[in-house]
């Protein structure tokens, strides 16, 4: 879904504190009442080269383990004077 609105983090923002305040009676009913542009769907075609892209990602988290555990191991920062 692609709202209809600019700023759309500003505008759920809102909405949410609309739902505390008691303006909506839910997150559900607050979806109904936005206004939407168009419905993006996602492309099949697509589809192969994430899951190539995810594998890759994949592979960087585990080649870069041991370096964030070194990093983290390594000990705090000295206390400033």
């Amino acid at each position: 879904m692609r709202p209809e609105v600019s700023e759309a983090a500003s505008y759920g923002a809102a909405i949410l504190t609309g739902v505390g305040a008691g303006v909506f009676a839910s997150v559900d009913e607050m979806v109904q009442a936005l206004p939407v542009r168009d419905v993006l769907e996602p492309s099949p075609d697509g589809r192969q080269f994430y899951q190539r892209m995810l594998a890759r990602f994949e592979e960087s988290i585990q080649a870069l383990a041991p370096i964030y555990r070194r990093i983290a191991g390594s000990g705090r920062q000295p206390d400033k004077p």
